[in-house]
């Protein structure tokens, strides 16, 4: 049973209702809704766009699939299959979700690149000024 749905409102309800969550788009900017899926432990089915090749292991802590239904379809029923095995994927998942994935994390995570390219740029500066004199 599949049921589309679209809100602009708290979504942990939906999640919460959820066996497993699908997004599968042909084009994704980051797909924020992979790690709120994940951080709700659900087994995440995605196709392989967006931040999906750079966050999910396919089979360890996710399914990617292509975008044919046919690939969906048996990602789907591998996880009604075998429920122990999505259940594993689902922590693996959540896993992820809180140590890469959450956003005081992802912030930190910018703010140090940030620092790290602005000193990098002024040790360029500098080594120019250097050889200029």
């Amino acid at each position: 049973r599949f049921v589309f749905a679209c809100t602009d409102r708290y979504l942990g309800d939906y999640y919460q209702s959820m066996d497993a969550f699908a997004l599968v788009s042909e084009h994704e900017g980051f797909g924020l809704v992979i790690g709120e899926a994940m951080h709700c432990g659900l087994p995440v089915i995605a196709t392989q766009v967006g931040c999906v090749p750079d966050i999910m292991l396919d089979r360890i802590n996710g399914l990617i699939v292509d975008e044919h239904p046919e690939s969906i379809a048996q990602a789907i029923l591998k996880l009604e299959q075998h429920p122990n095995w999505a259940s594993g994927l689902a922590e693996e998942g959540r896993l992820l979700a809180r140590t890469r994935l959450h956003a005081s994390r992802m912030a930190r995570d910018y703010e140090a690149l940030l620092v790290d390219l602005w000193l990098r740029k002024q040790a360029r500066l500098e080594d120019c000024s250097a050889g200029a004199s």
